[in-house]
């Protein structure tokens, strides 16, 4: 986990496999885009949402689709996981 900055936007994301509504596991990933110099959660930010067995190209995203909230809720909870990892390992570093 790190957050990419480029173009003065950051992106995190987290990628795992969760199982769907139907019981089968599937990979997925979470992208968040947001501006460097905001907070951790912003209006702002905008996100994605694939599932990249069904589509590796990344072209439709879910985020926005009611029938993936429990994957799309896993994932944000696994990212904040990975940031607070990612925090609390730069803290003890310094």
């Amino acid at each position: 986990y790190k957050p990419l900055e480029a173009l003065n936007t950051a992106v995190e994301s987290v990628t795992e496999h969760v199982s769907d509504s139907s019981g089968a596991t599937r990979l997925w990933k979470l992208v968040r885009y947001f501006s460097p110099e905001e907070d951790w959660a912003h209006d702002s930010d905008e996100w994605s949402l694939f599932n990249l067995d069904e589509d590796p190209s990344e072209m439709d995203n879910l985020f926005s689709d009611t029938s993936f909230g429990h994957v799309r809720d896993q994932l944000l909870t696994s990212l904040e996981s990975c940031r607070e990892g990612s925090l609390a390992s730069r803290k003890e570093s310094k």
